[in-house]
């Protein structure tokens, strides 16, 4: 594998860990303003959309971590590495 090659696989990464924090942050955003605007015009459904939109915050959160997690080095345990864990967020 040459450098330039590694570097594309890091950059790559990179930008998935941008993407799932921006996706995380934006739901996450949006399920407190609309529990926030539910609870204020006394909507049931909405603060269920929000209850709902949160579960959501929490798997987009897992996949993030596991994207992180799976950058670790190889070790004595996992010898190959642990870059199949981001699978297991997704």
């Amino acid at each position: 594998m040459s450098k330039s090659d590694k570097n594309h696989n890091h950059s790559h990464q990179d930008q998935s860990k941008k993407n799932i924090k921006i996706a995380f942050f934006t739901n996450f955003i949006f399920s407190i303003s609309e529990f926030f605007f539910g609870f204020l015009f006394n909507s049931v459904s909405i603060m269920s959309d929000a209850v709902h939109d949160l579960g959501d915050s929490i798997s987009i959160g897992f996949a993030w971590f596991f994207q992180g997690y799976s950058e670790k080095k190889q070790d004595e345990r996992f010898t190959f590495g642990y870059n199949r864990f981001s699978l297991l967020g997704a």
